[in-house]
C-alpha cells in the first residue's frame, strides 16, 4: 500500500526512496549475473535465451498479481536481461 500523500513533496520523497531501494537491488542481481558467468564459463553459452523467457513470462505475472499491467514489467525486464549480459560478458 501506499502513503497516504496530500503533496507533490511527499510522492516525490516516497519515489526516491523506492529508486533508490530498485537501484541497490539491481547491483545485487548483478552480482549473482557475475557469479553465474563463472560458473559457466566453458560450460555453455553465456545467453540463454530460454532462461530469459522464463524469467519474462515470471515478471509479467507477477506483475498482474500486483495490480498492474504485465507488459511493462516485461519491457523493463527486457531492457534489464539485455543489459546483464553485456555484463555478464564483461566480467
Amino acid at each position: 500500500k501506499i502513503k497516504n500523500c496530500l503533496n507533490l513533496i511527499c510522492v516525490r520523497n516516497n519515489i526516491d526512496t523506492i529508486d533508490s531501494q530498485i537501484v541497490k537491488l539491481i547491483g545485487l542481481r548483478l552480482a549473482y549475473v557475475k557469479r553465474a558467468g563463472e560458473l559457466k564459463k566453458g560450460k555453455q553459452a553465456i545467453h540463454d535465451p530460454a532462461r530469459e523467457n522464463q524469467i519474462i513470462l515470471k515478471v509479467t505475472q507477477l506483475a498482474l498479481e500486483n495490480g498492474y499491467p504485465g507488459f511493462i514489467a516485461a519491457e523493463i525486464y527486457k531492457t534489464l536481461l539485455i543489459q546483464a549480459n553485456i555484463y555478464e560478458q564483461l566480467n
